[in-house]
């Protein structure tokens, strides 16, 4: 059974909460990390689960869906940086219904952290080459 919660909805309403800032983010590359070692893995069961993983075990199998992602990114700029950061939370109504996705943007280096891949973009200037319809912030700190 699932811990209730570890549904990604807590983590939306919540994300503070989720943050990891006692890892050793020091010695840690979210760069590199991120294009070599990390490898995008759905939910089970088609992701009718949506669960977040805690960010050791994220970082430990180098696999997780885009939430699991954005924990990572969150976490880590919470624990290194003094920027501001937002969860994006973009929704899928015509283009892609019933489908989200998170991401992580970082405001103060117009950085967009998604499943991976770490984008020079506003949140805007990504957002426009969405495939999703609607897009939402949800602030983590600052902004």
């Amino acid at each position: 059974m699932i811990p209730l919660h570890r549904f990604s909805v807590w983590f939306l309403l919540f994300p503070r909460l989720f943050l990891n800032t006692e890892y050793t983010w020091d010695e840690f590359d979210i760069v590199s990390w991120s294009a070599t070692e990390y490898e995008y893995q759905a939910d089970p069961l088609f992701g009718l689960w949506d669960i977040v993983q805690p960010v050791p075990e994220t970082l430990t199998s180098g696999a997780g869906d885009c939430d699991d992602y954005a924990l990572v990114a969150a976490s880590y700029l919470y624990a290194t940086t003094d920027h501001e950061i937002s969860l994006g939370v973009h929704i899928g109504v015509t283009t892609r219904p019933g489908k989200g996705h998170l991401t992580v943007y970082d405001h103060t280096a117009e950085k967009v952290y998604s499943s991976g891949v770490i984008y020079p973009d506003t949140f805007e200037e990504f957002t426009a080459r969405s495939e999703y319809d609607l897009h939402f912030r949800r602030s983590i700190r600052g902004a």
